[in-house]
Parts: structure tokens; sequence; C-alpha cells
């Protein structure tokens, strides 16, 4: 065996003529490393198709998780992706020793489940619904210039913009007569009369 070699090189001598000779004397440590049946080749080769290791999926988690938390606003999805990620990796170091395509269908049967069943408790809990300061015109009245009855529509301006007014109360809204906003749908006001309650 020769100095530093892996004894394909260096123990029987090989004519100088020879490429794998010239390159094994310039480069010898590469050349025996990466020769057939060495031990690097037989760990790349034993790693193809193997299931990502333990650590691999903590540490994708633990970014995921920190990308959400820390700035990028994604409605709460890294973090499940994220914590998805971190039980698979879990999952391994406990010593579930499950095959690359486990893994990934583990990932996402984990993923989706956990998005579908507690993303949007969770999301509406912690950012809560958006409050509405300026509640626009709900709660407002107007006055009526034409008969309106229950579930018709006219066209009319209010606030310097044109509005469809629906009447969405059970009882007729006479022209002249004051009507109360309930609320808007698009840019349709759906009104009552002022007497009629919910």
């Amino acid at each position: 065996m020769g100095p530093g070699g892996c004894g394909r090189c260096w123990s029987k001598p090989a004519p100088r003529s020879t490429a794998a000779t010239c390159f094994c004397e310039s480069n010898r440590r590469l050349f025996c490393a990466l020769a057939p049946g060495s031990s690097i080749v037989g760990r790349v080769a034993e790693r193809r198709g193997k299931a990502v290791p333990w650590w691999g999926w903590i540490i994708v988690g633990a970014f995921l998780l920190g990308a959400e938390l820390l700035g990028v606003d994604a409605a709460f999805y890294l973090i499940f992706i994220g914590a998805a990620a971190i039980l698979v990796g879990l999952l391994e170091l406990a010593g579930a020793a499950m095959a690359a395509w486990v893994q990934w269908l583990v990932f996402a049967v984990l993923a989706l489940l956990s998005m579908l069943l507690f993303r949007g408790r969770l999301y509406r809990r912690f950012r809560g619904v958006a409050r509405d300061y300026d509640a626009g015109p709900a709660g407002q009245r107007l006055r009526l210039g034409e008969d309106l009855a229950p579930g018709e529509s006219c066209r009319m301006d209010f606030r310097g913009t044109t509005w469809t007014v629906t009447n969405s109360g059970q009882a007729t809204i006479a022209a002249g007569e004051t009507a109360i906003i309930r609320r808007i749908e698009g840019a349709t006001l759906l009104v009552e009369p002022v007497g009629q309650t919910n």
C-alpha cells in the first residue's frame, strides 16, 4: 500500500503511461477515496433512497417555525408545516426508522391534518378578527326616495356614491320613510325599516 493510499493505487507498480496511474499519483487521496469499493463510495451508494436523517427534519422544521414567528406572515401555514417536520424528526430520533417515502407521507399527512384541524382556530385566537374601526355606513340611517318592498332593490346616492339598496326586512319601506342600514354586501346596502327588530 502506498503512502496515504487505499491499496488500489500504490500496492502494485503500474506503467507510468496509464492515465489512472498519473491521476492516482497526482491526486492519490482523492482517487483512493473515490475508487469503486472505497468507503465513501459505499456510503454514498447506501445513502441513495435512504430516509432524511432525524436532525434534517428538525432543522427544516425549526427554520419554518422561525420564519413564521420572526417575520413571514404566512397565516400560520408555516407553523404547521414546520411542526410536522419536527414531529417526523422526533419519530426518527425515537427509532421509527421509516423509509424515505414513508417519511414524506407521514410529513404530508401530519401537515395537512394539523392545518385542516387546528390552523383556523389558532389563527383566529392569536391574530383575532380584524376590528372594523370605521364600520362604514352600517348602522346609519337613510331616507328612501321610492317604495321598497321586502327583497326588492333600488339605486340611490348615499355619501356621494351610488349604491344598490335592498330591503332585507319583512315590511315595505314607503317613499320618504327612514331606513337603517343593517349591513353591506359588496356595493349593496341591506336596509330595514327603522322600527323593525332583527
